[in-house]
């Protein structure tokens, strides 16, 4: 069923410095109890047009974004779904098992493609290639690399580890791998072979994820922290302590989204800020669709959650005696608003609603500004 639309807000202290914090809940559009186990996995197709989940309870489902009918879902007795992956367009979905099995099934019609892998692994990740031609499968014992139509395999780099995590670069060229070995590595596709490794963690990478533009790659890591470095010369730019988990860029690539034991948490990637988190999620698994406009969670409790993404003031820039404000995320339409006093202030509109995501004001510095969230008409 569907939840109630929460308005929540972030906040902008305008004076001489400059506090960004981000909404402190999330802003949920729809809940649904899809499974009746942990879902193990959560991913948007990458015209973010469809969502689909995973879990141990056997299912498999795919809804429309972001009306929430349910396109198609598949029970597999005997399947524990460890990992899950949608195609571009959302036509095609892969699931990857608790025994090795990598499937790859026609959404429309839930017709099984193929079916492949070895016996007694753990299929930790999947990722189709932007092309939709490869998928990569992250493993308990390599990296494998499959054509998505049919099945066969391209011969690569056997590792003889966890890989708990793969995603494929903007191009389609390069492939990066979460290693149980404290580092991530950056692979040629589809010939398998390593370009360099990121050394820096202590702990095993638990994800990976590369920006959009491909220049940046970030890792969360079990010695909760997450990271973010320099594709080319593998330098790490900023460490983030407390970011452990599981790490994506937002649409932009201007954030870092980072889930540990329920908590989320939004980062400023040029300098490593925590600008805000979200609390007592229950989540075990996310995703964030490319579109910018949202980011869906599965719970332990078998919910899958579609939220708009956090409403966040990016910058403020003073000319004369007018400040401008700039944010981003949210429904697309906003109120912002502006009080004197924090808390306890009585909050003020500042014009009407708008789908605008900057303002010009003119404000003293003793003015505090919030963005609301609104729900789209």
């Amino acid at each position: 069923m569907k939840a109630a639309l929460k308005f929540l807000s972030a906040i902008l202290l305008v004076c001489f410095c400059v506090n960004l914090r981000a909404q402190t809940g999330p802003d949920i559009v729809w809940t649904i109890n899809a499974h009746f186990e942990v879902v193990s996995g959560v991913a948007f197709s990458a015209d973010s047009t469809r969502l689909c989940s995973g879990s141990p309870d056997h299912y498999w489902k795919v809804w429309l974004v972001p009306s929430a009918d349910l396109v198609q879902s598949q029970f597999s007795l005997n399947v524990s779904h460890a990992s899950i992956a949608l195609s571009s367009n959302g036509s095609l979905l892969a699931t990857g098992d608790d025994e090795g099995k990598t499937r790859v099934w026609e959404v429309s019609d839930a017709t099984r493609l193929w079916i492949g892998g070895p016996d007694n692994r753990l299929v930790h990740s999947l990722a189709f290639s932007p092309d939709d031609a490869l998928l990569a499968i992250g493993r308990s014992d390599a990296i494998n690399i499959r054509y998505a139509a049919n099945g066969l395999g391209i011969p690569f780099t056997e590792l003889d580890q966890d890989i708990f995590g793969v995603c494929f670069s903007p191009d389609g060229k390069s492939l990066a791998s979460a290693n149980a070995d404290h580092h991530a590595s950056l692979w040629r596709v589809p010939e398998g072979t390593l370009v360099r490794d990121f050394v820096g963690h202590s702990n095993s990478v638990n994800s990976v994820d590369l920006s959009p533009d491909g220049k940046l790659l970030a890792t969360a890591s079990a010695d909760d922290t997450a990271r973010v470095w320099n594709v080319i010369s593998a330098e790490p730019l900023v460490v983030m302590d407390g970011g452990g988990g599981t790490a994506k860029f937002t649409a932009d690539g201007k954030y870092l989204f980072t889930l540990s034991d329920g908590t989320f948490k939004l980062w400023h990637v040029s300098s490593g800020t925590c600008v805000g988190s979200i609390t007592n999620t229950g989540a075990t698994t996310f995703d964030i669709a490319r579109n910018g406009k949202y980011f869906a969670y599965g719970t332990g409790s078998g919910a899958v959650v579609l939220a708009q993404m956090p409403v966040v003031l990016d910058s403020i820039t003073r000319a004369g005696n007018q400040t401008i404000l700039k944010w981003q995320g949210g429904s697309g339409v906003y109120q912002l608003q502006s009080s004197t006093s924090l808390p306890g202030g009585t909050w003020q509109n500042v014009g009407s609603a708008t789908t605008n995501t900057s303002a010009t004001n003119i404000a003293s510095s003793t003015l505090f500004f919030r963005v609301q969230n609104l729900p789209q008409p």
